[in-house]
């Protein structure tokens, strides 16, 4: 990877963490409408759609055996979160979506609302 490349994501992700940081820290911040339970409920689901996402990421790597040149389309598994792959052609971005919705759902503040 470039050098450009680490100065450039370090300052894309350090900035991105400020902006959050600073909305669910400031003084009039508001808990989200149903408490803990839309919290508790944004994080269950954040959890499942990065699973999703680390799934799919997993798919895709097996898609090319080893020492091969071969390209297959992705399809189902056994894996029950490769199940996007009927219904969109990148299902790691679908997963990535749903996770930053459930990242909105869990803080309720403007930068997970921004992402989307």
């Amino acid at each position: 990877m470039p050098i450009m490349n680490l100065f450039k994501n370090c300052s894309y992700y350090w900035g991105f963490a400020f902006f959050i940081g600073y909305f669910i820290n400031h003084p009039l911040y508001t808990e989200p409408f149903l408490g803990k339970f839309q919290v508790f409920l944004g994080m269950l689901l954040f959890l499942v759609n990065e699973y999703g996402n680390y799934s799919i990421h997993i798919a895709l790597r097996d898609l090319r055996p080893p020492g091969t040149t071969e390209r297959k389309i992705p399809m189902p598994t056994k894996n029950p979160f490769t199940f996007l792959f009927n219904y969109v052609s990148c299902a790691n971005y679908a997963y990535e979506w749903y996770s930053w919705a459930s990242f909105a759902i869990m803080t309720q503040c403007l930068p997970g609302k921004v992402i989307l």
